[in-house]
């Protein structure tokens, strides 16, 4: 019987509000907003910006982006509050 299934006299499926909290102490360093806006300034608006001035000066030629994943490996020390 899945967890979510079993109930405490509460009411509630506390095994799988315990699964479910460590899941996410787990994978919150890489899915949360603030390393999803940081990444997409990265990868998007910054590069954008830098082609904009590149043409506008009358060249057309661009940096490499950013390796994927580099912001993620750096953002492990966002915390999370479970």
């Amino acid at each position: 019987m899945p967890l979510f299934y079993q109930r405490g006299p509460d009411g509630l499926p506390r095994e799988w509000i315990k699964v479910m909290k460590g899941s996410i102490r787990t994978i919150c360093p890489f899915f949360n907003t603030n390393r999803m806006v940081e990444e997409y300034a990265e990868r998007m608006y910054l590069p954008a910006a830098i082609q904009h001035a590149l043409l506008s000066a009358g060249t057309t030629r661009a940096p490499a982006p950013s390796p994927p994943g580099r912001r993620a490996s750096r953002s492990g020390g966002t915390r999370c509050g479970w």
